[in-house]
């Protein structure tokens, strides 16, 4: 799979699944798994402290990776493309989900627009990272 669209949409759907299993995973760790259903009101007030810092963190690690994965066998412009796309991709469908859960309304933007700006520098950077020096054009020999 060399080519950047199949690359980056599968990224993304790495991405979603990544930060969501390692969050809760972070998340479970910290806190605690609930083992009651009676008890999950109070998982979830136990869990919210946590959760910008745990989004902030596996979020751009999360991003960093697929980005890098994306954006590992091209050169460095399209590696940062590659990234770009995974970047922007995955916030597509986070905005995709919010809207659809709660409406734009209820969406509280400041931390929100903190999150996607971490992850769209993530995966840049991961495209950066993954990109080699762009192929130097061929110099043309002498007719003689």
């Amino acid at each position: 799979m060399t080519q950047l669209l199949p690359r980056a949409l599968v990224a993304i759907l790495l991405a979603l699944l990544g930060v969501s299993i390692m969050s809760l995973v972070v998340i479970v760790a910290l806190v605690g798994f609930p083992s009651d259903p009676a008890k999950l009101a109070t998982f979830q007030m136990r869990a919210a402290p946590f959760t910008p810092q745990v989004d902030l963190i596996i979020g751009g690690l999360v991003l960093l990776a697929c980005g890098w994965w994306a954006g590992r066998p091209f050169a460095r412009p399209l590696a940062l493309r590659a990234g770009l796309a995974v970047g922007l991709g995955y916030i597509a469908v986070e905005v995709a989900i919010a809207v659809l859960r709660s409406g734009l309304v209820a969406i509280d933007w400041q931390p929100t627009l903190i999150s996607f700006t971490v992850k769209i520098v993530a995966a840049l950077a991961g495209g950066w990272l993954a990109g080699g020096p762009a192929a130097p054009d061929p110099v043309p020999l002498d007719p003689e």
